[in-house]
Parts: C-alpha cells; sequence; structure tokens
C-alpha cells in the first residue's frame, strides 16, 4: 500500500506487506493480521474468541515504528485525517467487556489528531498510554493550531469500561475555530466520574487568559 506524501511533503513509510486472515464458524472467531513496511516498521495482532466462553477469549497487538497512514487513509470520517507513528504492546485477555483485563502499552509519536470542527486538529503530538491494575496512565503532548496541548491523567477501568478519571491540562495559545479566534491559555485540572450511565465533569480552571484581535487592535482579558 502506498499513498501520496504527507503534509510538506513529508514521504510516508509504504505498506510491503499486509496479511490478513479471519474464520468464523458459527461460534468462534479467528483473527490474525501480520504487517511489514518497507522501512522495516510492523504490525501484528491476533485473537480468537468463542461465543459460547467470552472470558476465555484474548486479543494481543503489538507494533514496532508502524506508520498508521497507509491504512487510515481507508478509514470513515475524521479517522481518514488521523496519523502517526505507532509503538505498542497491549493484550486483552476475556472479551466479556465487564470483566475483560486489558495491560501493556500503546505508543503514538508525531501523530495527527482530528478533534472537532471547532477545536482544530492536534498536530505533532506524542500520545502515550500505559494500562495496567485496572487504570490507564495518560500523557499528551502536542500542537492546537498555533498553540500547546500538555495533558496528563488517568482513567479507571471497570472491565473495558471507562469508570472515571483526572487530568491536569496545560493550555498555551491555543485558538478555536470560527467567526471570532482568540488566544487562550490556562490550566485546567478535570475529575471525571460516572453514576450509573451519567457522567459528572468537576472542572477547574486557573491561570486563564485570553486575547483576541479586533480590528487590529489587541485586547486582553
Amino acid at each position: 500500500l502506498k499513498v501520496p506524501p504527507g503534509p510538506a511533503g513529508k514521504p510516508i513509510k509504504a505498506v510491503e506487506r499486509l496479511t490478513i486472515a479471519a474464520s468464523w464458524d458459527g461460534r468462534a472467531a479467528k483473527l490474525d493480521i501480520d504487517g511489514v513496511e518497507e522501512s522495516g516498521g510492523s504490525l501484528k495482532v491476533t485473537g480468537a474468541v468463542n461465543t459460547d466462553a467470552l472470558r476465555d477469549g484474548h486479543l494481543t497487538v503489538k507494533a514496532t515504528k508502524f506508520d498508521l497512514i497507509p491504512l487510515l487513509v481507508f478509514a470513515p470520517g475524521p479517522a481518514g485525517g488521523a496519523s502517526g507513528q505507532l509503538d505498542a504492546d497491549l493484550r486483552v485477555t476475556g472479551l466479556d467487556l465487564r470483566t475483560t483485563q486489558i495491560a501493556g502499552e500503546v505508543h503514538l509519536a508525531d501523530s495527527r489528531v482530528p478533534i472537532a470542527p471547532t477545536v482544530g486538529t492536534l498536530r505533532r503530538a506524542k500520545i502515550d498510554a500505559i494500562i495496567a491494575d485496572h487504570q490507564v496512565t495518560l500523557a499528551v503532548d502536542g500542537r492546537l493550531g498555533k498553540g500547546t496541548v500538555v495533558v496528563k491523567g488517568s482513567i479507571a477501568l471497570d472491565g473495558a469500561a471507562p469508570n472515571g478519571g483526572k487530568a491536569t491540562m496545560t493550555l498555551r495559545k491555543i485558538s478555536p475555530i470560527g467567526v471570532v479566534e482568540p488566544e487562550i491559555s490556562a490550566d485546567v485540572t478535570a475529575n471525571l466520574s460516572r453514576n450509573a450511565n451519567q457522567w459528572v465533569a468537576d472542572l477547574v480552571v486557573d491561570r486563564a487568559t485570553g486575547t483576541m484581535t479586533v480590528a487590529d487592535r489587541k485586547s486582553v482579558v
């Protein structure tokens, strides 16, 4: 698989070989994906599950310097605009989502993640997630517009479902996309909790400033 050069003419790694083997006999399913890029990047995904024993199912993902663009280019919606170099060693034990155990690490380098039309796209981002003991420890460092975003936090897991979390976000000179585009800087602390199907967010914003240029004059709030 080959795609045209990326942003600023950046060369994209081509997938030299991608093998997908899957089977389903009405009760049991198996999956095996093996990909190799011409630069040496690799991706290996294996999984198996039986509908009569979901707790015994498993899925493993292992990747080394695998450029995701040649695969994400086929994805629908905003995902088709994402990119990044993937390193991963992840194991999912049990595919009953209530009792699933997830462990391992996922790292994305030089990644690009569309967030929302009014927010923009996170660029040149380093994203690290370490999953252990029913918790995801997350770190994000990237650029948003002309500014920067740094996030450090954790997400509690109940099986495979998020059950709460906390994060600190350092925003510097970011701008929403719209008719008015103020330049915003702030330190944000977030605590998330879930009660049944309802989520509650407790946000604290410190040292917030906003700069907006109107008629060639700059105002600071």
